[in-house]
Formats: C-alpha cells, sequence, structure tokens
C-alpha cells in the first residue's frame, strides 16, 4: 500500500472548538481526493458509541447523530 495513495487518519479527543462544530466536520479536511484512499483509524460512528461511553459527547449529541446519518436498508 503506498503512501501515495493511503493514508491512516487516527483523530485524537475533540478539541473545545470542536466539540462545538458540526459532528462531521472533523473528518472534512481528512477526506481522499481522486485517486487517495483514507483509512479512519477512529471511525465517524465513534459518536454512536466510544464517545457517549468515553463521555466525549452528551447523550443528546449522540442521539442526535444517530437521527442524522443514514438509515441502513439491509
Amino acid at each position: 500500500m503506498s503512501p501515495r495513495v493511503f493514508r491512516v487518519i487516527a483523530l485524537p479527543a475533540p478539541t473545545d472548538r470542536e466539540k462545538t462544530q458540526m459532528y462531521g466536520q472533523r473528518y472534512m479536511p481528512h477526506l481522499p481526493a481522486a485517486g487517495e484512499v483514507v483509512i479512519f483509524d477512529r471511525s465517524w460512528y465513534n459518536r454512536a458509541g466510544v464517545e457517549r461511553v468515553m463521555g466525549f459527547c452528551s447523550e443528546e449529541k449522540a442521539r442526535g447523530f444517530l437521527q442524522t446519518i443514514p438509515l441502513s436498508s439491509g
């Protein structure tokens, strides 16, 4: 896996500023361009599980996140 094509991103706990942003904003600067692959070591859906358990987000924010993500048809 060439580092010119593949990147692994592991975002740390959100900063105070990031806590006030829309959840997906943290990931936007790291999204891939054409011909690139980005692997997030900590997935965008952590808000629904890990962040809730670790106290990085409130129950209200976790519920809001679950209401805004697309539902699986499977």
